[in-house]
């Protein structure tokens, strides 16, 4: 009877710790609705009125088109520059200046492709 009582009584201090032991210091904003949300902490909000993450969001950008990333670097900069003063968006853009059929191919079959990619076709 001893040995049940003190396992019962480690079993409650036990998950009394783990309880009170996993709680968030400072309650983070829940971002989003539905099935897919996330809670980040914000620092305001910007002239849009829309909340600006504590922690740079990153993600890269996928274009299927072929160009020289020379030219597309000074091209997409300003944006790149906005999003990240306005949203703590930074976007980094993957440009090749190699045929991009080959290109896309080559990312699908490494796994190695980016967040998002556009200018995709049906063929």
């Amino acid at each position: 009877m001893k040995k049940k009582l003190l396992t019962l009584t480690l079993v409650v201090f036990l998950l009394a710790g783990l309880v009170t032991g996993c709680k968030d210091k400072e309650p983070k904003k829940k971002i989003g609705s539905g099935e897919i949300s996330t809670e980040i902490e914000v620092s305001g909000s910007n002239e849009y009125g829309w909340e600006i993450p504590t922690e740079t969001i990153n993600f890269t950008y996928y274009h299927k088109r072929q160009i020289n990333p020379d030219k597309e670097d000074a091209y997409t900069e300003m944006l790149h520059n906005y999003l990240l003063e306005e949203f703590n968006v930074n976007l980094t853009k993957v440009v090749y200046d190699t045929d991009k059929e080959e290109r896309f191919n080559l990312m699908l079959t490494s796994g190695d492709y980016p967040e998002v990619m556009t200018g995709l076709s049906k063929k």
